[in-house]
């Protein structure tokens, strides 16, 4: 519960950064612009005051963006990486056969996502998963790592790309 609640933080705080960075530099030039404003009168002294009010706010708020999307970024791949190990293991546990709805028990995901995820799964590892139907009409996901003998007994895969007019749904 803990460790799913720190993923959850991780995944927020990227997109919280970088609004943050928005709002300092917003916020900066609004501030350095009333400053040079403010200090008119006085000639260049507005500029030299205001200016790099300005300046140090766009700076902050470029890190704090790229901090975020860096976060974000990682946060991404961190969950990938535990969702793709706890796919193994329930694998592992099904003989090799996995269906969308037991990704939905085990990772608390919704269909959607589940399939979503198996699906990237099967296109970045095309010689390890295999997708066929079963005989209910359902979307069997077979690991031939992990159920060799049963891949040998299906025949071979297509190559055959979809075209792109077929959609998928």
């Amino acid at each position: 519960m803990q460790k799913q609640a720190m993923e959850r933080v991780k995944e927020a705080g990227g997109p919280v950064m970088r609004t943050v960075g928005w709002v300092v530099i917003v916020a900066g030039v609004i501030v350095g612009s009333f400053i040079t404003w403010l200090l008119m009168s006085l000639g260049s002294l507005g500029y030299l005051i205001g200016g790099p009010v300005a300046i140090m706010a766009i700076l902050v708020g470029i890190a704090l963006i790229r901090g975020g999307r860096y976060i974000q970024e990682r946060a991404g791949d961190e969950t990938w990486g535990a969702q793709v190990q706890k796919i193994y293991t329930l694998a592992e546990a099904k003989s090799g056969e996995l269906f969308v709805s037991d990704i939905v028990r085990a990772l608390g995901v919704t269909p959607v996502v589940a399939d979503a995820l198996l699906t990237r799964l099967a296109r970045e590892q095309p010689d390890e998963i295999r997708v066929d139907i079963d005989p209910t009409g359902g979307i069997c996901y077979r690991f031939s790592r992990i159920a060799p003998r049963r891949m040998a007994e299906l025949p071979p895969a297509s190559n055959d790309k979809p075209d792109k007019k077929t959609r998928l749904s």
